[in-house]
């Protein structure tokens, strides 16, 4: 895969969970990258930062949920690019697998929007190897938001951002 399209410059993928544009937590914080971005499109290296972190019964011979998770994240990014943070996944149409993410190697996705209203998102994402090789394609992922999705995401990055738990405002145990 090659950036194109006009798509800016690469750029470090944790301030998308310290920004609160996603709000998972460190064990599934797995966008590694934005390689580029525009209006419509997003570009991003993942690796998973637990493998194995996955339970048992999250997947199969060609599917892994953590590592698809991050199909859905990056679509989550793709929608906040809109000015709207907090989209959440509804659904899929089409989940196509060729071979298992990988747990322990870096893939790139690649995300690009299919149709839009103020408060729906479709958005198709492809996963392909270091080797660019297609992986998975995930057709027709779609995206909801509503008024204060925002506010739920920060506090959530509150519960797990270091510089928040070196504050005190986090009970770990």
């Amino acid at each position: 895969m090659t950036p194109g399209n006009g798509l800016t410059a690469a750029r470090d993928g944790l301030h998308l969970y310290e920004d609160g544009i996603l709000f998972h937590g460190p064990a599934l914080q797995g966008i590694r990258s934005v390689l580029s971005r525009g209006a419509d499109e997003l570009l991003v290296q993942c690796r998973i930062p637990r493998p194995g972190a996955g339970l048992p019964g999250y997947g199969g011979r060609r599917y892994r949920a953590v590592p698809t998770d991050l199909a859905l994240q990056t679509a989550l990014v793709l929608a906040a690019e809109s000015g709207t943070v907090g989209w959440l996944p509804l659904g899929v149409d089409r989940l196509e697998l060729w071979e298992p993410l990988p747990d322990t190697e870096s893939f790139t996705i690649r995300a690009w929007k299919a149709g839009d209203d103020s408060h729906r998102l479709r958005v198709n994402a492809e996963a392909y190897s270091a080797a660019g090789i297609l992986l998975q394609r995930l057709t027709g992922i779609v995206l909801v938001t509503s008024p204060g999705l925002d506010e739920k995401f920060r506090t959530a990055v509150r519960g797990w951002k270091p510089s928040e738990v070196r504050k005190g405002s986090h009970v770990s145990a």
